[in-house]
């Protein structure tokens, strides 16, 4: 399951085609989550990669929906990411 299955004018990548400006994008995804399935995440990463969007797309084994994986292992990573789009 991926964005193609949401309305248009609720999918990011409806709108790629006509942005003049695009944020970098940090997307972390369980592969157990049940509310957001990995096949969208990466649905996802693939239409920001597309449009030529910088973009960093982890999956994290066994991880569920809001785990405590992800501040086990995200954190850095996006203190990382966040410095350098801020550029501190």
């Amino acid at each position: 399951m991926g964005e193609e299955r949401l309305p248009a004018e609720i999918r990011v990548s409806h709108y790629l085609p006509t942005a003049l400006t695009v944020p970098p994008f940090l997307i972390a995804n369980g592969d157990a989550d049940q509310n957001v399935p990995v096949a969208g995440a990466q649905w996802l990463q693939t239409a920001l990669v597309k449009a030529g969007v910088s973009s960093s797309f982890t999956v994290i084994p066994g991880a569920r929906h809001e785990d405590p994986a992800f501040m086990l292992t995200q954190m850095l990573p996006t203190f990382a990411f966040l410095d350098k789009t801020f550029g501190r």
